[in-house]
């Protein structure tokens, strides 16, 4: 069995991009969140393959080095994952079973990084560098159905 890491929601968010919907509604344990497809100009130019989405409404606020974003899709790999939401993995001794990916983040420069805040089940805030990598590497996706008190992790 290969790493199946980010698959399924990759395929969804490639669906709410070709199908050009405004909104794609999600519910994460007991929230529903709304991803709103986050359109750069840039990214016609430059081709980017990553693409973004943001919840409507934005609870992040802008600062300087990074645009904040609350769901990512890579087109290269067919792979997505979703902000505000736990990820899940079946690898044993994976590091992010049950964590919580609260935002991605991409470096506002020519050649963009793309980070990520995470919440550990101990409430601790980790920031995860090359994001995607960490999420392969561990073999984690997005698990829609599991709760998760969002008050605990905005607190």
């Amino acid at each position: 069995m290969g790493n199946t890491a980010g698959i399924t929601m990759g395929k969804v968010l490639s669906n709410v991009l070709d199908s050009k919907v405004d909104c794609y509604d999600v519910e994460c344990g007991d929230i529903i969140n709304k991803y709103k497809p986050f359109i750069n100009d840039n990214d016609i130019n430059t081709g980017k393959k990553k693409k973004f989405f943001r919840l409507s409404p934005n609870p992040s606020v802008d600062l300087f080095s990074y645009i904040y974003h609350h769901a990512l899709l890579n087109l290269r790999s067919k792979r997505g994952w979703l902000g505000h939401c736990r990820l899940f993995t079946k690898k044993p001794g994976a590091e992010g079973n049950g964590y919580i990916l609260w935002e991605v983040w991409e470096t506002r420069c020519d050649r963009p990084r793309v980070d990520a805040i995470v919440i550990r089940n101990d409430g601790e805030v980790i920031k995860i560098i090359n994001v995607e990598k960490w999420l392969i590497m561990n073999d984690l996706s997005s698990d829609v159905q599991t709760d998760f008190d969002e008050g605990f992790c905005e607190g």
